[in-house]
């Protein structure tokens, strides 16, 4: 990360509780985007 190789980290967390993240980045809305929830990952277990 310090030399700036890094575009995206952790992704498939985000993905975990807002299936439509890669939909929402690309259209620019970030204001309805859902951050990572511990309680969405216990639901799929």
């Amino acid at each position: 990360m310090a030399r700036d190789e890094f575009d995206l980290i952790a992704v498939g967390r985000a993905l975990i509780s807002d299936a439509e993240w890669v939909a929402k980045v690309k259209d620019d809305d970030k204001a309805s985007l859902k951050g990572f929830d511990a309680a969405d990952l216990r639901a799929l277990v």
